[in-house]
């Protein structure tokens, strides 16, 4: 790579040697203090009363208990296999096959963590490999940062991620479904078919908003975590175990063959931690009350989608999502309550991928042009969580889609090695979605 461009599409390019960009350069770039925001701390507290304290001291006395060996023999065996190695050169498949030697020191390490809160600088270190999202390599935001972590720094990640994973239902609303035992996005894909049947049918006017927040794993600030998670009910010393993998985290870039010096990570959340999604989810927690309680002033007006349950909001990890009655006062309360989001999170809406489609609306309404976000036009439609949305298509042209989107999946397989089962499976997922979206 010679140059890159930043969100700004200002040129990055590396002064001394024209070859590439260099990793330092691009390092700087990734740690800008553009990044730090503004904090209304007693907007902040307010929200945080909507947020119920629903974690017991049982539940809490658990996490905190020391991991015996069965736990982590049980979680060695279950580690996923094939992944990339960091610094430490140790695969899960070669702690699985010297587990028997290997165990006590893993054992003895893993109590320390728990001991003492601390995981140690080597292990908490990680690699950062950029991976592009399409062909304009270019620009900056194209790129996907993930993590390379350590198997000692996964092996705690694993086994207090299984442990919450266990009570974060009960603290998440059901709206959000992405990363939680026992929800499934089949359930925002049927909400949101409903939503658009219902509006065309009765020729009622909707609006859905897909609201896209920028790198949303990236920008995570972890003041505003430890404070969610605080106020949900997680002990002091269940926040200072987490803040171990979290905030005591370092990485360096590898780019163009070679790396940047190591920098302290002080946002975000590592895309390859096991705790990662669930934190996600407990940080869009806010939001989702933020938009309960304007629902509960009548500030917001939910779609009646079927036996009274009303939809409002859906949320698969970033993913938003939100549907209101087609009113400038419904627009407006919803556009304060982003905005009130982003103050206290640090979160930041991206209108340019943030998109509103009108469902049932004759001419788009003027305020509703005013808005910096794009706005799904009459015959055009979006994928939003795998399915297409916006459009009323034709039984003949529904049709026409399952058979191309299956042929696709099909033509894969020639060069796949997919067991039968496997692709059995790929087939139900594919059919199940259609038969979501279109009945």
């Amino acid at each position: 790579m010679t140059y890159l461009r930043d969100e700004e599409d200002r040129e990055i390019r590396d002064e001394e040697k024209n070859s590439g960009v260099r990793p330092q350069v691009l390092c700087r770039t990734l740690c800008s203090t553009n990044n730090v925001f503004y904090r209304d701390k007693r907007e902040q507290e307010d929200t945080f009363t909507l947020t119920d304290q629903l974690v017991s001291e049982e539940e809490n006395i658990r996490l905190l208990e020391v991991p015996g060996a069965m736990e982590l023999n049980d979680k060695v065996k279950s580690l996923p296999l094939d992944k990339s190695p960091m610094e430490d050169g140790l695969p899960a498949e070669v702690l699985q096959e010297l587990w028997d030697d290997l165990s006590p020191c893993c054992l003895e390490f893993i109590q320390e963590v728990w001991h003492n809160k601390q995981i140690g600088k080597f292990n908490a270190g990680a690699i950062i490999k950029l991976i592009p999202k399409n062909e304009k390599k270019e620009a900056l935001r194209n790129w996907r940062p993930i993590s390379l972590l350590n198997l000692a720094y996964k092996l705690v990640g694993h086994i207090l991620a299984k442990r919450m994973k266990d009570i974060i239902p009960k603290l998440v609303d059901e709206e959000q479904t992405g990363f939680i035992h026992g929800r499934s996005i089949t359930d925002n894909i049927i909400s949101l078919s409903l939503c658009q049947e219902l509006a065309l049918a009765q020729r009622e006017p909707v609006i859905f908003c897909k609201l896209d927040f920028v790198k949303a794993f990236d920008r995570v600030q972890h003041s505003f975590l430890w404070a969610t998670m605080w106020r949900m009910g997680f002990s002091p010393t269940i926040i200072e175990l987490t803040q171990a993998l979290v905030s005591e985290g370092h990485a360096k870039v590898h780019l163009n063959g070679r790396y940047t010096k190591t920098f302290k990570l002080e946002r975000g959340v590592e895309q390859g931690c096991p705790i990662s999604p669930l934190l996600l989810a407990i940080n869009t927690q806010p939001l989702m009350r933020l938009l309960t309680e304007g629902e509960r002033k009548g500030e917001l007006v939910g779609i009646s989608i079927l036996r009274g349950r009303t939809l409002l909001h859906i949320l698969f990890a970033d993913d938003s999502g939100v549907a209101i009655k087609a009113d400038e006062g419904n627009f407006k309360s919803l556009y304060m309550v982003v905005e009130s989001f982003e103050r206290i999170s640090g979160a930041q809406l991206n209108p340019a991928k943030s998109v509103i489609i009108p469902f049932a609306l004759e001419w788009l309404l003027m305020w509703l042009q005013e808005t910096r976000c794009q706005i799904l036009n009459l015959g055009h439609f979006i994928t939003y969580l795998g399915c297409q949305f916006g459009m009323e298509k034709a039984e003949e042209e529904r049709t026409k889609d399952l058979k191309n989107k299956l042929q696709r999946r099909l033509g894969k397989w020639t060069t796949n090695f997919l067991s039968g089962c496997r692709e059995f499976s790929c087939f139900n997922m594919c059919y199940e979605r259609y038969l979501c979206t279109n009945f």
